[in-house]
């Protein structure tokens, strides 16, 4: 199907699921900004890992009202995101993001780095 132009949160787990689910069984994923990670029960084959800040209100400022995250593996900027494990995953899941950081072409280029470089060779 072609998704340009397309956007609901209905399409957009479609879209993230059949992308998942191309990748292979036991592929090492690291799920960027996964928050209270809604695309980990598409991730049951593959080794799931989750990156966020940890820290945030209800989104209105209140800050009496913290958001509930999921357990998170890397806790931090997500511009700063390749120091954490550089070359050790197989592929990165970033939705939803760029827009809410203040460094989003840093988030992209220090995200690519914690993919191996066996896997960019192969997915050229």
């Amino acid at each position: 199907m072609n998704w340009l132009g397309i956007y609901s949160p209905a399409v957009l787990d479609i879209f993230v699921k059949e992308e998942l689910s191309k990748l292979s069984s036991g592929s090492k994923i690291l799920d960027v900004g996964a928050s209270s990670q809604r695309y980990r029960r598409h991730c049951s084959p593959l080794k799931y890992f989750s990156q966020d800040f940890g820290e945030a209100t209800d989104g209105l400022g209140d800050s009496s009202t913290p958001y509930k995250y999921a357990s998170i593996d890397y806790k931090g900027n997500c511009w700063d995101i390749g120091d954490a494990e550089t070359a050790s995953f197989d592929a990165v899941l970033c939705t939803e993001v760029l827009e809410h950081v203040p460094y989003p072409a840093e988030t992209i280029s220090n995200s690519s780095k914690v993919i191996s470089p066996e896997i960019c060779r192969t997915k050229e």
